[in-house]
């Protein structure tokens, strides 16, 4: 909802460009958003991108399909391509905030080759650390609507359409149980070399994703101002620290 107020002007120093990691349900999306409008960058969303190439029928549509269908991450040469479309295609004067991607280690080590190459510099990684029962307990109530892909969190399957485009509310065809597991099961081994990745780069901060949405992005806040106040000492690695 917009409040009538101006979003805050783009960060003047330090980092400016974020990448924002963690399993489905871990509220990933929810808060690059908020970000964004805190302080005026690009969302790029990764699974936006996805499931829009989905239902596009493109070329790669069916390959991405396949994948997301068995729990699976979606092909890296397509994710590859988009990461360096969106870096190198927006303007440099704002920050880009990627939502989601990327998370395998190829894709990783080049967007930041990729980030440094546009003069951006280095992102900040950000990771929600949620658990599996929490994101079972989370993904037990999302739905979204088939035309807008409006996100839905609901206690009861809907008996109303969408209130934005009148669309019908849905499950999301990848949202069962054994889907999500096998989701969290292949996102954990393979992300887990990212995030050491990020680590020994000393670009990763982990926040708390089971709390509310407004301790989250407080939370996140608080670490990427303590982040920025030690970025230029060496040797800093992950900001964990409770600040």
């Amino acid at each position: 909802m917009n409040s009538g107020k101006k979003p805050n002007p783009p960060m003047k120093s330090g980092v400016n460009n974020f990448i924002i990691l963690g399993s489905s349900g871990s509220g990933k999306g929810t808060q690059a958003e908020i970000l964004g409008r805190k302080f005026n960058l690009k969302v790029v969303d990764g699974g936006d991108y996805l499931r829009k190439l989905i239902f596009s029928r493109a070329e790669n549509s069916r390959r991405v399909s396949e994948k997301l269908n068995k729990g699976k991450l979606a092909p890296t040469d397509i994710i590859k391509e988009w990461i360096r479309r969106q870096i190198f295609s927006k303007p440099i004067s704002r920050g880009l905030i990627f939502s989601g991607q990327p998370r395998m280690i190829g894709e990783a080590k080049l967007a930041l080759k990729w980030f440094k190459q546009s003069g951006r510099g280095l992102p900040l990684a950000i990771f929600l650390k949620v658990s599996t029962q929490e994101v079972l307990k989370r993904l037990k109530k999302r739905y979204i609507c088939s035309k807008c892909k409006e996100v839905y969190t609901l206690d009861k399957p809907p008996v109303r359409p969408c209130k934005i485009c009148g669309g019908k509310i849905i499950k999301r065809s990848d949202d069962t149980p054994r889907l999500i597991k096998n989701r969290l099961e292949y996102f954990y081994k393979q992300v887990a070399k990212t995030l050491k990745f990020f680590k020994e780069k000393g670009i990763l901060i982990e926040v708390n994703g089971e709390q509310s949405v407004g301790e989250v992005h407080k939370e996140i806040v608080r670490k990427i101002k303590f982040y920025k106040t030690k970025s230029q000492k060496p040797n800093t690695k992950t900001i964990n620290q409770k600040v």
